[in-house]
């Protein structure tokens, strides 16, 4: 009897196992966030976090000035100041961009400084830098 019990649920959890479609368990999507563009992520993140504070025109911390006029030019594929091996967005690289490596605090000091921005707005800045980093 502790045999037959054993056998069905082995089988049964190779059943289940089976059920799994191979796409599911193999290729997951990359990024969950919604689709961005440069002119959201300005006006959300960088007006309202970034500018104000640290990297204006008047204070350009790590030598970065995030307001409006200048933002996308300091960015799109620049060396950083504080990590020159690295661009700060790397079109198409988002893991080689320091701007997400900053958001996710992979590296030090972590933006923003005063904590960190929903999962959902890092996973649409990691969208716009994989899909080249237009600025549009």
């Amino acid at each position: 009897m502790r045999l037959f019990f054993v056998f069905c649920i082995s089988t049964s959890l190779t059943l289940l196992l089976l059920s799994c479609s191979e796409e599911q368990l193999v290729n997951p999507p990359k990024f969950s966030g919604t689709l961005a563009n440069f002119s959201d992520i300005q006006a959300k993140v960088f007006s309202n976090y970034a500018s104000n504070d640290c990297h204006s025109t008047g204070s350009k911390k790590g030598n970065l000035d995030l307001t409006e006029s200048v933002s996308y030019s300091s960015l799109y594929n620049r060396p950083s100041s504080i990590y020159p091996q690295f661009k700060r967005v790397h079109p198409g690289k988002p893991n080689e961009s320091v701007l997400m490596m900053f958001l996710r605090g992979d590296v030090s000091p972590q933006m923003p400084q005063n904590g960190s921005l929903p999962f959902d707005t890092i996973d649409s800045i990691e969208s716009w830098i994989a899909k080249g980093a237009l600025r549009n």
